[in-house]
């Protein structure tokens, strides 16, 4: 078992590494939209999954995938969600943080949007694996009448 004294330098450098790696992911999923009018839909049928395929090939929007080091399999967790009667998009990478548990609420996200959810952010006030994740919200808002 490692104890907190250890484990509070490894989260002082994982922690912004993190935030460092979804401003990465963020900056590349940004391009794929601008290129494709869409968010990448990720693999998956619930619109969950982890970071979406399509954005290191055919066309590389980032050279390689981040690994998240709080993850069970490495990698960061990618949710898509379209409001239809708006049009509006968002796209979330999320971490669990270092205390490994995903608590954000996906379907709070989709019933009453970004507002408010600094509450489910990750701080280290309460001591290193206090309660949060670690995520980035994209939005975007796409023209539905246009038909072109």
């Amino acid at each position: 078992m490692i104890s907190t004294r250890l484990m509070e330098p490894a989260a002082k450098v994982l922690v912004p590494r993190i935030g460092s790696d979804l401003k990465s992911l963020e900056m590349a999923i940004r391009t794929y939209s601008f290129e494709w009018e869409r968010f990448p839909t990720p693999d998956s049928t619930e619109n969950e999954g982890f970071t979406p395929p399509g954005l290191t090939s055919p066309i590389p929007y980032v050279v390689k995938l981040p690994a998240d080091p709080y993850s069970d399999d490495g990698t960061y967790l990618y949710r898509y969600e379209v409001a239809s009667s708006t049009g509006e998009e968002t796209a979330i990478f999320l971490s669990p943080g270092p205390d490994r548990v995903i608590g954000f609420p996906f379907e709070d996200l989709v019933k009453h949007g970004v507002r408010g959810f600094n509450r489910w952010l990750y701080a280290p006030t309460n001591g290193v694996k206090s309660a949060g994740d670690i995520f980035r919200v994209v939005t975007e808002k796409r023209d539905t009448t246009n038909t072109n």
